[in-house]
Formats: structure tokens, C-alpha cells, sequence
């Protein structure tokens, strides 16, 4: 069974990425070859949903282990390039913003933005009702060294919103902003603070 999919619209190659039940593989479909043109083995759980990046060389893969994967969608194999984990639940959702930010949605209720400069902590969510300030750190993705902190984040003071899982997130670069849908039946937008 199919758990997602997701067509490559921006690159003319008529690519289709997919994930399988119970299968620890991302697969993407050569449509007019009809064969496989790449795959990636990862130990994500079931998979919830697949997003290509606009440039069509990355995908974005939510788990039920409660992470966002980005992959390297030219290459084959294990190509993991980040492993965004924050949730407290299964990730069902996420997107671009741009090719900065990207958002994350869970069944925890809550929202995760992320700056994918920094990639080991979200920028800011959205869910927990909270006001508060923390120093950002820089990381170095390639050492694992933490720089000293350079910006201050405030985390938006919004309630939480949706009341019950989030199914899908979608971003709008050219407004800023991304909208969400959820089991509560709820649509909401909402602006990306950066």
C-alpha cells in the first residue's frame, strides 16, 4: 500500500516519489522509462507525507518517528542530508517556504518552522500558546560544532489553534505565510516570522 506520493513539477523529467507500508524506502519513478531512477533506504517509520523542494533536487519525507527527512533526490541509496527531529508525534505534514525555511506540521497539534541554516532545532512553533525568547545557536552541520549565540528568537504568542492532529501543511512563498487543515475540520493561515 501506498502511503505517499508526490510528482517532481519542476523538473521536466516526469518524476513520481512514493513510499511504501512497512518499508523503510523512498522510491522515485522515471514515468516515461517507466523504471526506477533512484531510491533511498532510511530507517523512518511509515511515512505520512513526501514534498519536493522547487529546485526538484531534495525531498522532504515526514515520518512517524516524529522527523522531517531531507534526501538528495539525484542520488541512490542511504542520502540523508538532514534529519529535522522536534515533534512529539508522527510528522504528517511539510513544505517549503523557500529554499530557507521549510514548515512541518504533527500529530501533536503544533507546527515546527524550520531554518535550514541551523538545522537541529526549529526556528520557532506554533501550538504551544507560549511566549518566550531563546538564543539562537549556529550549528555546523559538517563538525557539529555550536558557535556562540548571534539572534534572539521570540517564539509567536499564538494559542494553539487546531485541536486535534494536523493533516497537511502548504506554504506560499510570494505571501509569506502557509495554511494548515486538520482533523478538527479547521483551515488557518499563518504568517511566517523570520
Amino acid at each position: 500500500m501506498v502511503t505517499a506520493l508526490s510528482f517532481n513539477k519542476h523538473v521536466p523529467n516526469n518524476l513520481l516519489a512514493f513510499s511504501l507500508l512497512n518499508k523503510n524506502i523512498v522510491e522515485i519513478w522515471d514515468l516515461e522509462k517507466q523504471t526506477t531512477a533512484h531510491y533511498f533506504e532510511g530507517t523512518f517509520k511509515t511515512i505520512r507525507d513526501i514534498t519536493w523542494f522547487s529546485h526538484g533536487d531534495v525531498l522532504s519525507v515526514c515520518s512517524e518517528d516524529h522527523c522531517v527527512y531531507l534526501l538528495d533526490g539525484r542520488s541512490n541509496g542511504k542520502c540523508l542530508m538532514v534529519q529535522l527531529c522536534g515533534h512529539d508525534s508522527g510528522v504528517t505534514s511539510s513544505d517549503f517556504l523557500n529554499n530557507r525555511y521549510l514548515c512541518s506540521a504533527s500529530q501533536d497539534e503544533t507546527i515546527k518552522i524550520w531554518d535550514l541554516s541551523y538545522a537541529n532545532k526549529p526556528l520557532y512553533s506554533i501550538g504551544s500558546g507560549k511566549l518566550r525568547s531563546k538564543k539562537g545557536e549556529k550549528h555546523n552541520a559538517n563538525d557539529g560544532e555550536t558557535e556562540k549565540p548571534t539572534t534572539t528568537v521570540t517564539e509567536p504568542a499564538l494559542e494553539k489553534i487546531h485541536e486535534d492532529e494536523i493533516w497537511k501543511i502548504r506554504a506560499n512563498s510570494k505571501k509569506n505565510a502557509f495554511a494548515t487543515i486538520g482533523d478538527d475540520g479547521k483551515l488557518c493561515i499563518y504568517p511566517v516570522y523570520t
